[in-house]
């Protein structure tokens, strides 16, 4: 898939592409793997198993590099650029037959989840402003920490932080199949419980090597300050 997005407003001397920002999946074609197996063990109880990706998601908005001027990369880069999730549903199954017509099934599935999150960091009207005002001590010890901030927010680096993990847990389904022979058709229902992954991996941070702070605060400190490190979310 190919998506664009054109913004209804825009920061002064921001450089929108003709047609608006383009998001991408890549491979632009995805194959989602299904497979189920079946046995009848008699004439009331039917087993089961699947394995299949429900749901997933994914997009790249990505369509600059981390040295472009600022004006021309994506607007919202600091809320995202690209997320990614992949969630495969291994799933025993038993299900029993009612009467004729009627069939229910229920089970219990392992759920293993894969994330990936990437964004901007240190936006200088939010992030980069608070960590001006820690720093502001350091680079201007005698100005106002609040008006030094503002200044440095402005000549900092910009940041890119990725996060990814992986999570397990355990979800479950009900089911129910009704046929009516008159339309020779079957009408079947589905539920399925939510599923809270608590996800563990690492984090990891890079930086611009061209920043107007650079002579004061040379990249080893913020390496120093933003080390790869492990993480959690949920």
């Amino acid at each position: 898939g190919n998506f664009k997005f054109t913004p209804s407003s825009m920061p002064n001397g921001t450089i929108v592409p003709e047609g608006g920002y383009q998001g991408f999946l890549r491979p632009k074609i995805l194959v989602v793997p299904n497979m189920y197996l079946t046995m009848r063990l008699n004439r009331r109880w039917t087993m089961g198993f699947g394995s299949f990706a429900p749901f997933g998601l994914g997009g790249n908005w990505t369509n600059f590099k981390d040295d472009d001027p600022a004006n021309t990369k994506f607007i919202a880069r600091y809320h995202t650029t690209r997320p990614k999730m992949e969630s495969i549903w291994m799933q025993p199954t038993m299900a029993y037959r009612v009467n004729d017509r009627l069939a229910i099934a229920v089970g219990v599935a392992l759920v293993h989840t894969h994330v990936l999150l990437e964004q901007s960091i240190l936006n200088p009207l939010e992030e980069g402003k608070v960590f001006g005002e820690q720093l502001a001590p350091k680079i201007f010890p005698s100005a106002d920490p609040a008006t030094a901030g503002r200044i440095i927010a402005r000549l900092l680096p910009e940041g890119r932080s990725r996060f990814a993990a992986t999570s397990n847990n355990i979800g479950g389904s009900l089911g129910a199949l009704y046929w009516v022979p008159r339309w020779k058709t079957r009408f079947g229902a589905t539920y399925r419980t939510a599923v809270t992954q608590h996800f563990r991996g690492k984090a990891s941070f890079a930086f611009s090597t061209n920043y107007a702070l650079k002579p004061l605060a040379g990249p080893s400190v913020f390496a120093g300050l933003f080390p790869e490190q492990k993480a959690t979310a949920t």
